[in-house]
């Protein structure tokens, strides 16, 4: 049974896989085109031991032009501070909701606290923030100022587009150990949707980065 294309992170976030482009195989027949080898499209005719020495080259070489040949399109619901770790990295594309247009769906993201007091001295706050935004929207002032008011954990809603290159270089900085717990969650998500569309390349990068 596959991954399911919509995986719940955090309390109310997810990641859903909205487009992909390409597969192992078009990895391997676009390293071919460089030296004008053979390529098939005919399923029969698909060499997955060729294919695998093939990417194995590539990944432990380190020749990446091929991976930027394969596209993954994300539609993500994340907290606003996730979001802006997450767009740090500037080889993806990205459309977000914007809060100057739209006072709809608004929620909070709320950690794991330790004790009680901290979470209820956290939910006091959120609350505190959303009650001031909904008297400004009534007092009639507009959306882009009254948002001014909520916190950075407030979830946003945004479209994320990778090749795969780039797409494992955002995996292999933000499922580090020293990354912050609530993007690691997003990218152990993003991570198991790249295993089942491109379990060639996944499985080879993986071994690659244990022998780093």
């Amino acid at each position: 049974m596959g991954v399911d294309n919509k995986i719940k992170v955090l309390d109310k976030g997810f990641v859903k896989l909205e487009g992909v482009l390409g597969t192992d195989r078009n990895i391997a027949n676009s390293a071919r085109i460089s030296y004008l080898a053979p390529l098939s499209d005919d399923e029969n005719d698909y060499n997955h031991d060729h294919d695998k020495k093939l990417i194995r080259r590539l990944i432990f070489s380190k020749h990446t032009s091929p991976f930027e040949q394969a596209e993954l399109r994300f539609l993500v619901k994340a907290p606003i501070f996730v979001a802006r770790q997450w767009m740090r990295h500037r080889t993806w594309s990205y459309i977000e909701v914007s809060r100057r247009f739209t006072s709809k769906d608004i929620d909070f993201y709320t950690p794991d606290f330790r004790t009680a007091v901290e979470k209820d001295a956290y939910t006091e706050a959120i609350n505190a923030a959303l009650l001031s935004y909904r008297k400004l929207l009534d007092f009639e002032v507009k959306k882009e100022a009254a948002r001014c008011v909520l916190p950075v954990s407030l979830y946003t809603i945004f479209y994320a587009k990778a090749d795969l290159h780039n797409l494992l270089r955002f995996l292999e900085l933000r499922r580090a150990n020293d990354a912050q717990y609530e993007i690691r969650e997003y990218a152990k998500a993003i991570e198991k949707i790249v295993k089942e569309k491109f379990p060639i390349t996944y499985a080879i990068w993986t071994e690659f980065l244990t022998k780093q």
